[in-house]
């Protein structure tokens, strides 16, 4: 995973330019889910199941199997309400960090956020 996280980095690099990343780059955080950015929501309905939880393809077919009954809607839409509603649950930090520690995607997200925040 940590490969393909690098790999894509690299390509955003370039396509920023190289110069400009190295002017910015303190300021910037890459958020990177490896395939599908809704992997980083399994953990929040599947915390039993480290399987589910640090899926990192499929994971929006994953998420729709509980979200209709736990939520009320499903993601077949990139509709910006249904990602915010799933998203706070991630505005504690307690609640951030245990979700972290079941998909290493997310986790490596918030390495890395911590990472660049610390040195401001």
């Amino acid at each position: 995973m940590e490969e393909i996280v690098a790999l894509v980095k690299e390509k955003i690099i370039e396509l920023i330019g190289n110069e400009f990343y190295l002017k910015y780059q303190a300021q910037i955080i890459f958020a990177i889910a490896v395939d599908e950015i809704e992997c980083w929501f399994l953990p929040i309905y599947f915390s039993n199941d480290q399987k589910k939880s640090n899926k990192t393809s499929g994971c929006i077919k994953t998420l729709n199997t509980v979200l209709k009954q736990k939520e009320g809607f499903i993601l077949h839409e990139k509709r910006f309400e249904y990602y915010e509603k799933i998203a706070k649950h991630f505005l504690k930090s307690k609640d951030l960090e245990k979700y972290a520690a079941k998909n290493e995607s997310l986790s490596n997200f918030i390495i890395e956020f911590r990472r660049k925040t610390a040195t401001e």
